[in-house]
């Protein structure tokens, strides 16, 4: 089910979009990061309402070390598609590099709260929650 949510997430809007996303995805998988982000830079401005658009740009810029740039992109990504779990995990991850550990547990129970299966996400919410709130007497 999961694949099938981020195949639909990939899903560009008209074709062109897709071939871009495809060689978008194609890139980084070659690791030819400088193109990916050329080219994502493109899809978003030719694809503002693409969610996975911003979800990639957030990724790429994750990738050389841009936190501001990241969450910027992965928090676009959620206003166009609340229900990405993966740019919300990301955002997580994002707060807790910055030392915000209550506002990356808020962003990962969001994102468990639409896909409650994602391999290490309760683990992430049970350790910040122990963190921040304690253990139960």
């Amino acid at each position: 089910l999961e694949a099938d949510i981020e195949d639909i997430w990939l899903t560009a809007p008209e074709k062109g979009t897709a071939l871009l996303t495809e060689r978008i995805l194609l890139a980084i998988e070659e690791e030819e990061y400088e193109v990916a982000e050329t080219l994502v830079i493109h899809l978003t401005e030719i694809a503002p309402s693409f969610a996975e658009g911003h979800a990639l740009k957030g990724q790429l810029a994750g990738r050389r070390g841009d936190s501001v740039e990241a969450s910027r992109a992965f928090r676009q990504a959620v206003q166009l598609e609340p229900r990405h779990y993966i740019a919300l995990e990301r955002l997580g991850d994002l707060a807790l590099s910055e030392g915000s550990a209550e506002k990356a547990l808020n962003y990962y129970q969001d994102a468990l709260e639409w896909n409650p299966s994602r391999t290490g996400l309760s683990e992430k919410v049970d350790v910040l929650t122990l963190q921040l709130r304690g253990q139960e007497i």
